[in-house]
């Protein structure tokens, strides 16, 4: 095994990182403790990191680094990659597990205590449960000192879960990049009620891409609170374990989908591209750009990616009444028409999402209740919700989610 950290390649991001550099200076020489313990203080509040926290931090800057290993290990199967490149990361897990065991002495048995059991800073933490329950896992291998097991663990996990940032997180913003969102919406298909047609819709469509199909983008049109997006999330959350992610995509950014397909392309997960509230103005020009980037240009778009958008223009561009008395004088009446539906027509698949019914948007507000254990009389919760729903004159799926949280405060 090689000892000395400053000789490692393959992990040679984190030996350069200035907190390892400063934890080796603190086990050479006490003096660079409060150096050390500043930095790892810092560090705990800006990952929100508890417990046991370099333990912590180098268990989670292992299993997310880019590197030669991880990027190989995401592109093909463990048996396909090659043993003298398993043998060099096995022997450079094994020089940092060493290091967990090495811990600069403190001033005193308190400041010791700490940073091995420091109480979190944050609420926001990390809900993907398949990366925390591997960390856990990893975490016994890793301080074992067995490193072809530790590097037999990664590989499987980036070929499953993708390398990098890509790794710890299901939910993505784009902003310039790729950002992975903490605490995102668990919602599931179980706790969305009355829309089954199209959640079975929704549901086939997902199972056909996750599992290697070639399937068309998406667009689920409808009024305001039926759900649109939320069944797309629980869409997500329901495929998650079999590698599917999603990526928000801000309407500042949509003119950037064609840089956000090229990264994705680089990946072997799939990814549901997610444009919420999908719609433009007829003066933008915009959404001409877009069409092309979704189907039509020179580029076809990567197979492991899809869209899905929401919106509530049955044809995505708005239209005034001065929009068709300008028609009358235009020669070319169709061509007009057409430009203005060919890019809802991008679209392979429209879902469609009315609005419920009284008594559906009842059946949605005695599921809420159950879910959330109101206790009240069913004639008595029902009654209340009408009033509430004429009250603020809407009746939606998220009428019925207020109406409840009103309830729950009362």
């Amino acid at each position: 095994m090689n000892n000395n950290i400053a000789n490692l390649i393959i992990y040679r991001n984190i030996t350069d990182d200035q907190l390892m550099r400063v934890y080796q200076a603190a086990i050479d020489d006490q003096n660079n403790w409060n150096d050390f313990c500043q930095m790892l203080l810092a560090r705990a509040v800006n990952k929100q990191i508890s417990g046991n926290v370099f333990d912590i931090w180098l268990l989670d800057a292992i299993i997310c680094d880019d590197n030669i290993f991880s990027r190989a290990a995401a592109a093909v199967p463990f048996a396909e990659l090659p043993d003298t490149l398993l043998a060099i990361v096995a022997d450079e897990l094994n020089t940092l597990a060493a290091k967990t065991d090495m811990v600069p002495h403190a001033p005193n048995q308190s400041w010791q205590n700490l940073l091995t059991e420091l109480p979190p800073t944050q609420l926001s933490v990390n809900n993907n449960n398949y990366y925390n329950n591997f960390h856990s896992e990893f975490a016994g291998i890793f301080r074992k000192g067995d490193g072809s097991a530790a590097v037999r663990m990664l590989a499987d996990f980036y070929y499953h879960c993708g390398f990098g940032n890509i790794c710890r997180h299901n939910f993505f913003i784009w902003q310039d990049g790729l950002r992975g969102v903490d605490n995102n919406d668990t919602v599931s298909f179980e706790q969305l009620f009355v829309y089954d047609r199209q959640k079975q819709l929704i549901k086939e469509h997902t199972n056909t891409f996750v599992n290697g199909g070639i399937i068309n983008n998406l667009l689920l049109y409808g009024e305001k609170g039926t759900g649109k997006s939320s069944l797309i999330k629980a869409a997500v959350n329901s495929f998650a374990a079999q590698g599917l992610k999603l990526v928000a995509v801000d309407c500042r950014y949509w003119s950037s989908l064609g840089e956000i397909m090229r990264v994705l392309a680089g990946y072997r997960q799939r990814f549901i591209i997610f444009l919420d509230d999908f719609s433009f103005d007829a003066d933008d020009n915009v959404y001409r750009e877009i069409k092309t980037l979704i189907e039509g240009g020179v580029t076809a778009a990567p197979v492991n990616t899809v869209i899905y958008a929401t919106s509530n223009r049955r044809h995505l561009i708005s239209e005034s009444w001065a929009d068709r008395l300008q028609r009358s004088e235009d020669m070319y009446i169709g061509d007009t028409v057409a430009e203005k539906l060919s890019l809802a027509e991008r679209f392979g698949i429209t879902i469609t999402f009315p609005p419920p019914t009284q008594e559906e948007y009842l059946q949605i507000v005695d599921g809420l209740a159950a879910a959330a254990g109101l206790q009240i009389e069913p004639d008595v919760l029902r009654a209340e919700a009408i009033k509430w729903e004429r009250r603020y004159n809407s009746r939606s799926g998220r009428t019925a989610k207020q109406f409840i949280t009103d309830m729950l405060n009362r």
